[in-house]
């Protein structure tokens, strides 16, 4: 499955809350606890927002573009980084469009 087909969303053990600028993404099954700076907080809440469906990297990159004084190429790479991390960590998953 390329990027550009993936939906991402919040696992379903995952928890993620806003405190100030920054995210706490709360990890159930591993009793992990990340947080996260203004900018992945708002990746998350675009994640979180996308409910059932998901959210694809091309609408994170946008999120960050229209939000933040980024190039698309920087969020485009910003949004990989960021998804494979947290796909690693299993805060979020994949799922075909």
């Amino acid at each position: 499955m390329t990027q550009a087909c993936k939906r991402y969303r919040l696992h379903r053990h995952s928890r993620f809350r806003v405190l100030d600028d920054e995210g706490i993404l709360i990890l159930q099954e591993t009793t992990e606890v990340v947080v996260v700076n203004e900018v992945g907080a708002a990746l998350l809440r675009a994640v979180q927002a996308s409910v059932g469906d998901g959210v694809t990297a091309d609408e994170l990159v946008a999120h960050l573009t229209d939000k933040f004084e980024v190039t698309a190429d920087r969020a485009r790479d910003d949004v990989r980084a960021f998804t494979d991390e947290l796909r690693a960590l299993g805060a979020i998953e994949a799922v075909s469009a």
